[in-house]
């Protein structure tokens, strides 16, 4: 096999990317998609059995990408329909698909609110996209209804070239930005038991942040003494549980208010997937965990385990006052910030290794604004640009 036959579509790939690079950066987007992301927030809040179903935490996966199929399978077969003189057939798939667009959209947008920056602006155009895609069809529905087959097809053709246009983004949101992917698919979990936290650190009625050899976990004790052991990343958007909330029982995410049982159970959304949930046993004073049964090759590979970070700081954000930078535990009377160290965006050193930030001088690769970093009281810290606020 020769090279030009391995390298054949790559023009057209890196044209793709450099497009979907320049949505990405877009930042005028945020404009609009900011207060439309708002209002799905509201909704949600509002009425928490929509947020649910819309999610699809009552399936354990996403409900919009399951709904997706009803559409496009529609007006592809209504397009095969078209190309056999079947006018009435496609004109019934059509409608069809018009008909389960809107659950398909509705879900759609409520995974997106959830979303920011590079994910959000994509989803803003894909939804765009979508739109003018159930748009162009539902003209192609009139004008066939009319009598007027030829401009019914000529519209058809134009929501399948946008159809294309947002299925190709979509994928791009799920493949290569993550959208709706369990964030701990690729987390490492170790067979043989491995300290995470002092056992004095882990109390009942508190969730302690944990390190299993460079994995976060989060903790906590019940009452009878048995300590509890979770993924710290939250499976829906990666927010660091232990800067949550112990709400009756259930820990409750500080980000986007996904609600777990101790068993790692999805008990209210938009979470759709249950916490990683370790064995736990104590021993010289530590608290070790493990997890024996894993069988998913992607969290048995060893690679990254030594990647501590639990999400990526942009240079330019900086995280309000709070308590002490060294204390990594949250309970219902002290909440803390974590100490779980992070990368600069910007550098890609951790913040340990950037000395202008250790310096509070900000990052020298970062922008003007860039973050500054002081231990003590009263401290400002990097931490991801959506969550500063």
């Amino acid at each position: 096999m020769s090279r030009s036959d391995l390298t054949a579509a790559t023009p057209f790939t890196r044209l793709l990317d450099q497009v979907v690079g320049l949505i990405e950066h877009a930042e005028f987007l945020d404009k609009v998609s900011a207060p439309v992301a708002a209002a799905e927030k509201a909704l949600g809040h509002a009425l928490p059995w929509w947020k649910n179903l819309a999610s699809g935490t009552f399936l354990g996966h996403p409900l919009h990408p399951l709904l997706v199929t009803v559409p496009i399978g529609s007006w592809t077969a209504a397009a095969a329909f078209d190309v056999v003189g079947d006018r009435k057939g496609a004109k019934r798939l059509i409608g069809m698909g018009i008909l389960g667009a809107l659950p398909t959209m509705a879900t759609g947008g409520s995974d997106w609110a959830y979303t920011n920056g590079a994910e959000q602006r994509v989803g803003l155009v894909h939804a765009t996209s979508n739109s003018l895609t159930l748009g162009a069809y539902a003209l192609s529905w009139w004008e066939r209804h009319r009598g007027n087959q030829g401009r019914g097809i000529a519209w058809s053709v134009v929501g399948a070239t946008t159809m294309g246009v947002g299925g190709w983004l979509g994928g791009h949101l799920s493949y290569a930005l993550g959208v709706g992917v369990d964030t701990t698919a690729f987390q490492h979990t170790a067979e043989e038991w491995t300290p995470a936290a002092p056992a004095t650190e882990v109390r009942v009625g508190e969730l302690t942040g944990g390190d299993a050899d460079g994995v976060p976990v989060v903790l906590t004790r019940l009452a009878g003494g048995q300590v509890v052991a979770m993924a710290d990343r939250c499976a829906h958007r990666g927010g660091p549980l232990h800067e949550g909330e112990l709400v009756d029982g259930c820990i409750v995410c500080p980000w986007h208010q996904s609600t777990f049982d101790l068993d790692g159970a999805v008990l209210r959304g938009p979470a759709t997937r249950p916490q990683l949930v370790y064995e736990t046993t104590e021993r010289d004073g530590q608290v070790l965990v493990r997890r024996t049964d894993e069988e998913r090759s992607l969290r048995s590979s060893v690679r990254g385990t030594r990647a501590r970070s639990t999400w990526t700081a942009p240079c330019c954000a900086v995280r309000r006052p709070g308590p002490s930078w060294s204390t990594r535990r949250r309970s219902a009377t002290a909440r803390s910030w974590s100490a779980a160290p992070t990368r600069s965006a910007r550098c890609g050193r951790t913040l340990s290794a950037c000395e202008p930030a250790r310096a509070g001088r900000g990052c020298s690769r970062g922008n003007s604004a860039g973050a500054r970093r002081r231990d003590g009281p009263g401290a400002e810290r990097h931490v991801p640009r959506q969550h500063a606020a």
